[in-house]
């Protein structure tokens, strides 16, 4: 059995992907793409979310027709505000971003785990019992 050798990451310096953390559990794909998209051609715009509760996981991936673009976009949005907080941009391969996401992707939240550790809502208590059913005989 022949062993390959892993194969190395294509280098982010050239990638027309950009990575953007600490977004705002808000915040929307069309927003991103709106702010983006003013430094370049957008061709995937998307914000990564929990599976257990459906919000962002606050960072997101955003794919340009080119790596200039992308390289616009770190150099004009690296520390800039959106929904009221400070984002980091860096240039980022596909490859790499999916490594991310895979180291980033386990289930949190209140229905995470197993069922006898999850913290959710509670069920509403059962109905209180009723009272006998009296027969009247007139």
């Amino acid at each position: 059995m022949m062993h390959r050798p892993a194969m190395p990451p294509p280098s982010s310096v050239n990638a027309p992907g950009v990575q953007v953390l600490g977004l705002q559990w808000w915040t929307t794909d069309q927003l991103l793409r709106e702010v983006f998209s003013a430094y370049g051609e957008v061709r995937v715009c998307r914000i990564y979310s929990d599976r257990a509760n459906g919000k962002s996981k606050g960072y997101a991936y955003v794919e340009y027709a080119t790596p200039e673009f992308a390289k616009r976009a770190v150099a004009e949005l690296e520390g800039a505000q959106l929904d009221g907080k400070p984002i980091e941009v860096r240039q980022i391969s596909v490859h790499e971003m999916k490594q991310f996401d895979m180291q980033n992707n386990k289930p949190s939240g209140p229905l995470s785990g197993p069922p006898h550790m999850r913290h959710g809502p509670l069920p509403p208590p059962p109905p209180p019992p009723r009272p006998p059913v009296s027969q009247n005989s007139n």
